[in-house]
Parts: C-alpha cells; sequence; structure tokens
C-alpha cells in the first residue's frame, strides 16, 4: 500500500511486462481445481484484494500502470472488452502494447537433434500442493516407475539419449535417486531444447519454445498429479493439439505410427501460434519496446532542461 501511494504521489512512470506467453486459466487455477474450503481462500487471496484495488484506483489512490507489455492477443482482447458498469471502473492500465513473447530464438538450426528431452514441471509443485495435491512416498515412487518406463521406451526405438531439464523448484536429489540412468539438469532447458529430437511434457510454459523450434511433442497425462496439472494440460491441449499419451493407459510404443502422428503435428504449429500470440514481424519484442520508452524519457528530460 506504502508502495503504491508513493508511485501516485510522486507520479512515477510504471510497466508491466507478460511476455512470457503462460497458458493460465484464473478459473482453473483458483475455482475449478479447488474444493470448496480452497475456493473461499483463494477468494480472499485474490478476488478480495482486486476489489480492493480496483476501487482505490478509482478514487486515485492508486496510480493506474501507465504500459502493459502483452504477448498474448486472447487476453489483449479480454482487457479491451467492455464490461458492465465499465462507465464506473477506471482502466487499470493506460496503454496495452503487444510484444513477441519471450522464447529462445537464439537457436542453431544446424544443430544434431540428440537428446529426448523431458521438461519436468515438479511432480510435487507449492502451486499444486496450496490446492491439496500432494503425492507422498509411495506415488513418487509410481510416478517415477511409470515416467522412466515410458522414456525408456522412447530411447529404445529412437537410439537418442535422456535428458529430464527439472523445474527450478524441484529436488535434483530426489529425481536422481528414482531416474539413476537419465542425465538430469537445472537452468538449461533452453540449450537442450534445441538439441532435442523429441521433447515431452505435461504442464511447461518452456513449451512455447520447442513449439517454435518446430519440435516433435509428446504431451503426458496422468491424473494423479492432481486436478490442476490436469486441466492446464488440457489447455495447452485446446490450443495445440498435441500427441498425447495417458501413462495409466501406457503398454509399449509403435515407432512407426507415433513417428507418423508427431510429424503430422508440426505443419499446424505456426497457425496456432498465429492465432494466440503476436508473433508477426511487425511486432518487436520487449527489449526493443524498453529502449523507445527510455528514449523518450531521455528526450523529455533534454527538453525539459533546456526550457
Amino acid at each position: 500500500m506504502k508502495i503504491h501511494i508513493l508511485l501516485n504521489k510522486e507520479n512515477i512512470f510504471q510497466v508491466q511486462i507478460d511476455n512470457l506467453g503462460e497458458m493460465t486459466s484464473y478459473n482453473i487455477e483458483n475455482w475449478k481445481s479447488v474444493d470448496i474450503k480452497k475456493k473461499f481462500y483463494f477468494v480472499y487471496l485474490k478476488k478480495i484484494p482486486l476489489i480492493i484495488y480496483k476501487i482505490l484506483n478509482n478514487i486515485n489512490i492508486i496510480k493506474p500502470i501507465d504500459i502493459l507489455y502483452l504477448a498474448r492477443k486472447d487476453i489483449k482482447k479480454n482487457y479491451e472488452r467492455k464490461k458492465s458498469f465499465y462507465f464506473l471502473s477506471k482502466k487499470k492500465y493506460t496503454i496495452i502494447k503487444p510484444v513477441k513473447p519471450k522464447l529462445n530464438l537464439n537457436f542453431d538450426k544446424n544443430l544434431n537433434e540428440k537428446f529426448i528431452v523431458f521438461i519436468d514441471q515438479n511432480l510435487n509443485h507449492r502451486d499444486s500442493i496450496i490446492r491439496g495435491y500432494e503425492l507422498n512416498i509411495k506415488e513418487q515412487k509410481k510416478y517415477f516407475y511409470m515416467i522412466n518406463e515410458y522414456l525408456s521406451s522412447l530411447k529404445k526405438i529412437y537410439n537418442k539419449k535422456i535428458v529430464i531439464c527439472l523445474h527450478p523448484s524441484s529436488n535434483i536429489g530426489l529425481y536422481k535417486k528414482n531416474l539413476k540412468r537419465m542425465k538430469i539438469v537445472k537452468h538449461r532447458t533452453d540449450y537442450f531444447l534445441s538439441r532435442a529430437f523429441v521433447v515431452v511434457f505435461h504442464d511447461s510454459s518452456s513449451i512455447l519454445s520447442a513449439i517454435l523450434q518446430k519440435k516433435r511433442i509428446i504431451q503426458l497425462t496422468y491424473s494423479n498429479l492432481g486436478k490442476l496439472t490436469v486441466d492446464r494440460g488440457k489447455i495447452y491441449q485446446k490450443y495445440f493439439d498435441f500427441y498425447n499419451e495417458d501413462l495409466n493407459l501406457f503398454k509399449n510404443i509403435n515407432k512407426k505410427r507415433l513417428s507418423t502422428k508427431l510429424n503430422s503435428k508440426l505443419k499446424n504449429y505456426t497457425n496456432f501460434l498465429k492465432k494466440i500470440f503476436f508473433i508477426e514481424d511487425k511486432y518487436k519484442d520487449i527489449n526493443d519496446e524498453l529502449i523507445i520508452e527510455i528514449n523518450k524519457f531521455k528526450n523529455k528530460n533534454i527538453i525539459d532542461k533546456l526550457n
């Protein structure tokens, strides 16, 4: 509150950057994936502060954010849609500027695709735990067994090395203990994605980089990870129609059938991206947009000093 009052008092220029392009849904994360008790918790945590924020914004105690840099087309449309009683509510953002999503564009197309990369989302992520989904030791062992079986099958048919790219919050010791014959790394997801022959994931914003690089993608479903992870996965499935495999139903892999399916999915990636993100050449990335604003600020200061 003190920070907001200071920003308003000093009329400090504010920008908000939302260029990760994450596929999220407020209803799924804070309502559909939680029980009755948790629903009230998330109303307190998210909705009530939002209402307070809007009231304070309307009476000029909180200053609107000057520019929102946004990567998703559908969210921009939602912000610009006139809501009920819109004339009674001030806008949270003065300007909304489209920017390209933050994806790994610095990849070398000539690199060998010599890895099968699994993007981990942390099987006991804090987001899942606070919503009531936590795998106990027995369930963790079952999960690791099934992941090991699936990835080992991919390794066998494609003769590629398996790399597990851990979520920053994952316990690397736990994964090394349960997936002993696989390479496990942290903070190197972009590096291995650019060298991936096949990318496997449940739910991860990093998958957008794999899509842009035209990687073969397998999305795994596993109900024991909880409704939040499963429903988030459905969002990606809705937009991108990945090849999907249910770990509970997995028996074996037919190489010819799988390869045909994965290659056929590649053709639609660009069309899907254009529908959701500002990826066309006419849009700039966040660095270019910020440089423009910084130069405007410098020029304004020079003019003010001259006057």
